[in-house]
C-alpha cells in the first residue's frame, strides 16, 4: 500500500518507487550455519524466577515494533505499489498428515531450495518487509532448513512465524528454533483427540505442547492455537479454547465449508506417498495414510461464496479508487490491496 507524498522527499533509491523484480538465482548462496546455543543459560528446565509470568524486555518490544509498526508507516509514505508488511515463504508443500479440508494434497511437489529461500529473504530485506511467515505443507518436515531460515532472518531484523501441526516439533527443535529467535508459533489443532478427517489433535502432541508453552517465557516467542471449525468438531473447538485460556495462549479460528472431497467433481485415489523427514541424528520416513492423488480438481472460486464479495468490492473500487483484487486461477482467491490516487484496475 502506498500514498503520495511531496516529491521533495523522493530523493533516494529507497524512495524511488521502483523495485527490481525477484529472479530466483542459479547456484546462489546458501544460509550460514546457525550457532547453537547462542544463549546456553536458556536451556535449563529450572522454574522461572519471580512470578512465572511473561515480562516483555525492551529488546523484544523493539523487535516487534521494528517488524510491524515501522514497515506499516513506511508503506503509507513511500511511493510505489510494492511495500509489503508481511511475506509468506512457502518452504514445503508436503505434509505428514491428511486433513479433509487442506489444499496440500500432493506429496510429490518439491519444497523451496536453500538458495532461493536466502535470495528471497535478501530481496525482501532490501524493501520494507520485516515480517516473515513460513508456510506449507508442514514446515517441520525440513527442520534444518527452518532453523537456518529463522536464524538468518532474525539476524536481519525479521519478525518470524512458524505454523506447524506439532507432530515433528521435538523439544530439541523447539530449543534450537527458539534460540535462533523465532517470534511466534502457530500450533494447528482441530480436535483434542484424533477423529476422521481431522488428524491435527492436541493429545498426540501433549509433550511437545507442554515444552513449547513452558519455553516461550524464556525465549520470548508467543504460542497460539490455530483452529479450524468444521461440522464434526464443534465440541472440540470449545475444549481447545478453554485449554488455550488455561495456558494463557491466544487462539484464532477458520470456518470451513463442505470439504473438497465431498464435492461431486473431486476425485481422490488411495495411493500412498512416502515423505522424508529431516532429523538431527538420522533420517526417518513418515508414511502418509491415504494421501490424495488428484486427477481433476475444481476451482475454489466456484465453491467459496466469499469470491462474490471480492468481485463486488473490486467493482466498487473502480469508483472509489480504493482496492484491486486479483484471483490467480488454480489457487485460492487472494486479495491485493492498493491505496493510490490511480484508478483501480
Amino acid at each position: 500500500m502506498s500514498t503520495y507524498i511531496p516529491l521533495a522527499l523522493h530523493q533516494t533509491d529507497l524512495t524511488g518507487g521502483v523495485r527490481v523484480p525477484f529472479v530466483p538465482p542459479k547456484g546462489g548462496e546458501k544460509f550460514p550455519e546457525p550457532v547453537f546455543p547462542q544463549k546456553p543459560d536458556l536451556l535449563t528446565d529450572a522454574a522461572l524466577p519471580g512470578d512465572g509470568e511473561r515480562h516483555w524486555t525492551p529488546s523484544q518490544i523493539w523487535h516487534t515494533f521494528h517488524g510491524w509498526a515501522i514497515p506499516y508507516f513506511k508503506s503509507r509514505v513511500l511511493p510505489g505499489d510494492l511495500h509489503p508488511i508481511v511475506a509468506y515463504l512457502f518452504t514445503e508443500y508436503k505434509c505428514n498428515l491428511d486433513c479433509h479440508y487442506c489444499y496440500s494434497y500432493d506429496n510429490r511437489v518439491k519444497g523451496i531450495s536453500e538458495e532461493v529461500a536466502k535470495a528471497a529473504i535478501d530481496w525482501l530485506h532490501d524493501g520494507t518487509c520485516r515480517a516473515l511467515a513460513l508456510m506449507g505443507g508442514e514446515v517441520m518436515l525440513r527442520p534444518k532448513l527452518v532453523h537456518k531460515i529463522i536464524y538468518y532472518a532474525r539476524k536481519k531484523g525479521f519478525f518470524t512465524y512458524i505454523p506447524t501441526n506439532g507432530r515433528l516439533l521435538t523439544p530439541d527443535w523447539i530449543d534450537r528454533i527458539g534460540d535462533a529467535g523465532v517470534s511466534t508459533f502457530n500450533l494447528a489443532v482441530d480436535a483434542v483427540d484424533e477423529k476422521p478427517g481431522l488428524p491435527k489433535a492436541l493429545n498426540p502432541i501433549r509433550k511437545q505442547f507442554e515444552h513449547l508453552v513452558k519455553k516461550q517465557y524464556r525465549y520470548g516467542y508467543t504460542v497460539f492455537f490455530n483452529i479450524n471449525i468444521c461440522r464434526n468438531n464443534l465440541d472440540d473447538v470449545k475444549q481447545l479454547t478453554e485449554i488455550a485460556h488455561e495456558y494463557k495462549i491466544s487462539t484464532d479460528y477458520h470456518i470451513n465449508e463442505m470439504p473438497l472431497i465431498e464435492q461431486p467433481h473431486f476425485q481422490r485415489l488411495g495411493t500412498r506417498t512416502e515423505v522424508q523427514v529431516e532429523e538431527l541424528p538420522a533420517k526417518e520416513h513418515v508414511d502418509l495414510v491415504d494421501v490424495r492423488d488428484v486427477v481433476e480438481r475444481i476451482e475454489l472460486a466456484d465453491l467459496d461464496p466469499r469470491v462474490g464479495f471480492f468481485e463486488r468490492l473490486a467493482r466498487r473500487a473502480l469508483k472509489s479508487r480504493l482496492a484491486v483484487f486479483h484471483e490467480p486461477r488454480g489457487h485460492r482467491p487472494q486479495a491485493v490491496a492498493r491505496l493510490d490516487r490511480a484508478p483501480a484496475q
